[in-house]
């Protein structure tokens, strides 16, 4: 199912927001702490990032920074930001993109991995997978493509060289949990 190589030098990159998304929609939970132990386990991980935008007032603040603390404290290299919110004719708008953020620490760890591994499904980080192919970097995109519509992009999929269905690679490996 896979192509990764034992004793490969891995980066592991987790887009927060989708994953969570992901995993909602297919109606499962990820444990983060088993996913890590598989990647420690099974590879020479380098690094595990764990990126997400939050909401400082949000009700379930505490619930988040819980999450974040527990992700922190047990191996995952946590990049955070708090959400910008504003008002647009009417409407409030928040945004909390963590595109770039990912972005520089997956070209800035390029040099030290034979492989990333990224968690989502945004379309904007092709040019991303294509810079760091470009590097000899082998690139696997874990997302679903078994809702509809797909939390993947089309792009996403075509331009990595190896897709990896959540659900499946999950159960295989024992860390997904039933919502």
């Amino acid at each position: 199912m896979s192509i990764f190589q034992p004793k490969e030098r891995v980066g592991l990159f987790i887009d927060g927001a989708n994953a969570h998304e992901t995993c909602k929609a297919i109606r499962l939970e990820l444990d983060y702490g088993k996913l890590l132990n598989f990647y420690k386990k099974n590879f020479n991980l380098r690094r595990a990032f764990y990126f997400t935008a939050y909401r400082p007032n949000d009700v379930n603040s505490e619930f988040i920074r819980a999450k974040l603390d527990w992700l922190d404290y047990n191996g995952f290299k946590l990049i955070t930001k708090p959400t910008k919110v504003w008002v647009n004719n009417g409407d409030t708008v928040v945004k909390g993109n963590m595109d770039i953020e990912l972005a520089c620490c997956a070209m800035s760890l390029a040099p030290h991995i034979d492989k990333a591994v990224l968690f989502t499904g945004d379309g904007d980080f092709t040019f991303l997978i294509d810079m760091l192919q470009q590097q000899d970097v082998v690139v696997s995109v874990v997302s679903t493509r078994s809702t509809h519509p797909p939390m993947i992009a089309d792009e996403l999929v075509r331009i990595a060289d190896e897709f990896i269905e959540l659900a499946d690679f999950a159960k295989e490996h024992n860390f997904l949990r039933e919502r």
